[in-house]
């Protein structure tokens, strides 16, 4: 992804500070004994969905669930039948808004850290990435305010 350090630096952080904050609640953990913990997200959408739905600028879930008139539509990797590397069609569903804007949150993440589909000369749209990144940190911070817990281990500094 085409985002600028500050950006990413920002988004890194709001996504370990909740992901760090979730695997501290039972509830929000996957796994068995003694195994590696996974996050559980969905279980976590049940209690933020409503009020990054009411929060969220419009233009910010428009940017996120691909509203735009320029917005590519949302992919995914997958090994093709040759070995390689492809990118496919991934729509994020139709659950309630505030589930697909976390999804859409979480794949800016996942894109950031496993490797954008474009160099910096490819863009399209200039400032699209970094837009979305801004959009994917609204999005963690709405989450994080609206559960109290999580708030709590996420902003203790």
């Amino acid at each position: 992804m085409n985002v600028e350090p500050d950006t990413a630096l920002q988004l890194l952080r709001a996504f370990s500070r909740i992901e760090f904050a979730l695997k501290q609640i039972p509830e929000f953990v996957n796994g068995a004994v003694g195994e590696k913990p996974d996050t559980q997200w969905s279980a976590f959408y049940v209690h933020v969905r409503r009020h990054i739905q009411n929060q969220l600028s419009q233009e910010n879930k428009d940017l996120l669930l691909g509203g735009g008139p320029n917005d590519p539509p949302p992919m995914k990797m997958q090994i093709s039948a040759q070995r390689r590397i492809e990118f496919v069609d991934a729509p994020l569903g139709d659950g309630p808004e505030g589930d697909r804007l976390m999804d859409a949150a979480r794949r800016v993440r996942n894109n950031l850290v496993h490797g954008g589909k474009e160099h910096a000369r490819q863009q399209r749209y200039a400032g699209h990435d970094d837009k979305l990144a801004r959009a994917a940190i609204d999005v963690m911070f709405l989450a994080m305010a609206s559960h109290p817990e999580v708030s709590q281990l996420a902003f203790y500094d």
